[in-house]
């Protein structure tokens, strides 16, 4: 009776690996990642795709940074390289393990993200273009992808 929990009520173990695993699914829903939700540092070569020395070794050093920016994810990390050289990769890593983490993670390709945006101004649209432009605002973590891959219309570029 003087134990400090005596009275309190605790979820067994087993309750708590569901509870976990509840939040973790809706974290990952949440996440916009679909497919990409497989991809993880453990899965991901340290010289990446390219055969190339140069590019296995700036490879290299993105793999790092990105670890790196997961286990603290605070500020800006911009992922910069010619097509097919594994952005998307690591910023689905970061996204990953940011929500293995138990963070709010929301990842969106950005000519996507302009056209459900742009989708909004529609007179039958559905979704606010407050909501969604507030979705993409309040993200905690938000892993934007492709900027820059968008169309390059006056209102793109507004």
């Amino acid at each position: 009776m003087g134990h400090p929990d005596f009275g309190e009520v605790f979820p067994c173990r087993c309750r708590e690996e569901e509870f976990r695993d509840r939040g973790l699914d809706r974290l990952q829903r949440y996440s916009n990642l679909g497919p990409l939700s497989r991809i993880t540092f453990e899965g991901t070569s340290a010289e990446g795709r390219s055969q190339d020395p140069d590019s296995q070794r700036a490879f290299r050093a993105a793999l790092d940074a990105s670890r790196s920016f997961a286990e603290n994810p605070a500020g800006w990390l911009v992922l910069t390289g010619p097509s097919s050289s594994g952005k998307t990769h690591l910023a689905a890593a970061i996204a990953n393990h940011c929500i293995e983490q138990g963070h709010t993670v929301f990842f969106m390709n950005v000519p996507d993200l302009l056209d459900h945006l742009r989708g909004t101004f529609a007179p039958d649209s559905t979704v606010s273009y407050d909501e969604l432009f507030q979705q993409v605002r309040d993200a905690p973590i938000l892993v934007l992808d492709d900027m820059g891959a968008q169309s390059s219309t006056p209102w793109a570029q507004e």
